[in-house]
């Protein structure tokens, strides 16, 4: 069963993957959804297709993010759909190719400044 789940993430029974899918904003398509533990292993592993120059995430990072399409129930089977599509994008392949250097992933969607010789993260919204 597909639920619509009312107000905030916290509707989602807690041990729930998440259901991630790469979007390609040239071709206007999503890619086939995966299942993953959690929003920072997600957003490392769309890291690591940008570092990939020999694909097609790595060749053109501008036209993709990667975004939450649902939260997958183990238990049960159920899939609970996320409140708005629009504003559930993780991380753009523009952010992913500039946060390459860093280790750590951040906890929303944010953007890296150059700022003299250091790097500062700072928070964006995600595009609508």
């Amino acid at each position: 069963m597909i639920f619509n789940f009312k107000n905030k993430k916290n509707d989602v029974p807690q041990d729930c993957l998440i259901m991630v899918s790469v979007v390609d904003t040239v071709a206007e398509k999503y890619g086939v959804p995966v299942t993953i533990d959690n929003e920072k292993s997600a957003i490392r592993a769309f890291r690591d297709m940008v570092r990939n120059k020999s694909g097609i995430i790595g060749a053109h990072p501008s036209d993709f993010s990667l975004v939450v399409v649902g939260y997958f129930d183990q238990k049960t089977g159920n899939i609970y759909s996320p409140k708005n599509s629009k504003s559930n994008v993780l991380i753009s392949g523009f952010e992913a190719q500039s946060l390459n250097e860093f280790e750590n992933v951040p906890e929303v969607n944010s953007n890296v400044e150059k700022k003299g010789n250091e790097n500062v993260l700072h928070e964006v919204q995600p595009s609508a």
